[in-house]
């Protein structure tokens, strides 16, 4: 084969392989729902780069995320809540702090949590005011599988509230949940 029909040649196969990457690029679009659903999440997970990066939280009166901080890490969250029930009721509970702290390996977090309630209730024309600090609340949260396709990420927190609130707001016993 001489040098010229071996340019040719490569210059063919170069032009067939460009055609056939033309018909799959995104601007001509994907062929099916799966194939864009697949795409896209490659280029969030591109972009998300390392999963290990990617943190959860906890946030107060949502649900509890199904993955843990991570070996050596620490993250302190809180919140404020603020209801009002048609006069009735008022209350503001702050800081809702829960301290998180990955310990042993990442799949174990343990769970620390401290707020403080002012409430006012009125019945029957008189308001009763409860202010002061909530029971403690200590937990631990085991992720017990990661998300995988279908398959959803799956963690338990066993916690307890411990009875060092104030006297108006304490439980005065153990609350295992």
């Amino acid at each position: 084969m001489s040098a010229a029909s071996f340019v040719l040649a490569g210059l063919w196969v170069h032009q067939a392989h460009a055609q056939a990457v033309q018909r799959q690029s995104p601007a001509n679009g994907p062929k099916s729902l799966l194939i864009a659903v697949h795409r896209f999440q490659q280029a969030q997970a591109n972009k998300a780069g390392n999963d290990d990066e990617r943190l959860d939280p906890d946030r107060p009166h949502f649900p509890e995320a199904s993955t843990t901080v991570g070996k050596d890490r620490t993250v302190l969250e809180s919140g404020y809540t603020f209801a009002n029930k048609g006069g009735s009721l008022l209350s503001h509970s702050f800081p809702e702090a829960l301290l998180r702290v990955g310990m042993f390996t990442d799949w174990f977090e343990f769970r620390i949590g401290q707020s403080f309630l002012h409430e006012e209730e009125k019945t029957g024309g008189v308001t009763n005011v409860r202010s002061g600090g909530q029971d403690l609340y200590l937990g631990m949260k085991l992720a017990l599988t990661e998300q995988r396709n279908p398959f959803p990420a799956i963690a338990v927190i066993p916690q307890m509230m411990v009875p060092t609130g104030s006297n108006d707001l304490t439980a005065n016993r153990v609350l295992p949940g």
